[in-house]
């Protein structure tokens, strides 16, 4: 008993360390562009699209997701948004992030009050975290 807690919190130990001095898998999502002192900032989105781009005069709207499959249904339903309603049509700039990357991003955005998407795909158990705070009632007056 006592050899197996040893072996348990040796092996918790390295495993610690080497998480610690592995290498950070992330990129510097900046890049220098030739001038002095100016960089450029890129999107890390695995995946970027504009649905309903090709429609004039439409009300352009944000959109993240952690899952590239659901930008099918997002897809769908701007085509039969825009077909229903010609005078108000959209387009939607749908971004597909890594799960914890867009998650946090979000949560950045929207506790610096900048960045945030019109529109985000939160996954069910990360809702909570949008949560805190007082809530807001809406009602139609």
């Amino acid at each position: 008993m006592v050899k197996k807690f040893w072996l348990l919190l040796i092996l918790g130990i390295m495993l610690t360390v080497m998480v610690a001095c592995g290498n950070d898998s992330a990129e510097d999502n900046t890049s220098d562009n030739g001038d002095a002192g100016e960089t450029e900032t890129s999107s890390d989105a695995e995946t970027s699209e504009v649905i309903g781009g090709d429609v004039e005069n439409a009300t352009e709207l944000s959109f993240w997701t952690f899952q590239e499959l659901h930008l099918e249904f997002f897809r769908d339903a701007v085509e039969r948004w825009n077909k229903e309603n010609p005078d108000r049509a959209i387009s939607l700039n749908a971004e597909v992030y890594p799960y914890d990357n867009m998650h946090n991003n979000l949560l950045l955005a929207l506790q610096s009050g900048e960045g945030a998407p019109d529109i985000v795909d939160i996954e069910l158990n990360r809702f909570p975290n949008y949560l805190q705070g007082g809530t807001t009632t809406v009602t139609n007056e």
